[in-house]
C-alpha cells in the first residue's frame, strides 16, 4: 500500500516543482502573443459584453483542443522523426520572427456575433500554442505536469488577453 503511494505519477519532488515553475514561466512568455492575437478577434465585435463572452467560450473550447494537442504530441513524439520535427519547428519560428514584418491591423473585418470569431479563437489558439507545447515536451515527459502548466498557461492567458481589450480611452 505504501509502495503505491511513494511510487505515484503525482510524487511532487524539488526536481517537479521546478519543472511546473519552468512550465509556467515558458507559457508567460510564449502566451503575449497569442493573448494579442485573441485580443484582436475579440475587438472585432466591437462591444465589450460579447467580447468578454467570445473570450471565456473560445478559450474554453481552446483549452480542450489544447490538451488533446498535448495528448496527441506526447504519444508522436514517441518517435524520433518527430522530435526533430519539432526542434526544427522551433528554429524555423525564431528565425521567421526575426526576418517577417507584423501584419498590418488596418485590415481587420468588423464580426457582428460572438458565434463567428469564437472558431477563429480555438484555430489561432491552435497555432500559436504549437510552440507552448513543443517546449513543454522537450522540458518535461510528464503528461501530468505538461498539462497543470498548459492549464495555468490558459488561465494566464485570459487574463492578458483581457487585458489588450481596454477601451483606447483609457489607455
Amino acid at each position: 500500500m505504501l509502495d503505491q503511494v511513494f511510487n505515484s505519477p503525482f510524487n511532487i519532488g524539488i526536481e517537479t516543482l521546478f519543472q511546473l515553475i519552468v512550465l509556467v514561466a515558458m507559457e508567460a512568455v510564449l502566451t503575449a502573443d497569442n493573448a494579442i492575437a485573441l485580443a484582436g478577434l475579440a475587438q472585432t465585435l466591437q462591444q465589450p459584453e460579447l467580447e468578454r463572452r467570445a473570450l471565456n467560450i473560445g478559450l474554453g473550447l481552446a483549452y480542450v483542443f489544447r490538451m488533446l494537442l498535448v495528448v496527441g504530441t506526447a504519444w508522436v513524439l514517441q518517435f524520433w522523426q518527430f522530435e526533430l520535427a519539432g526542434a526544427l519547428y522551433l528554429l524555423w519560428l525564431a528565425g521567421r520572427y526575426f526576418t517577417t514584418k507584423p501584419p498590418d491591423s488596418s485590415q481587420l473585418v468588423q464580426a457582428s456575433s460572438h458565434w463567428q470569431i469564437i472558431p477563429l479563437m480555438v484555430l489561432t489558439d491552435l497555432a500559436f500554442s504549437l510552440d507552448s507545447v513543443t517546449t513543454a515536451l522537450a522540458i518535461s515527459q510528464e503528461l501530468w505536469l505538461i498539462m497543470l502548466g498548459g492549464t495555468i498557461g490558459v488561465v494566464l492567458l485570459r487574463f492578458l488577453a483581457g487585458l489588450f481589450l481596454i477601451p483606447p480611452q483609457f489607455v
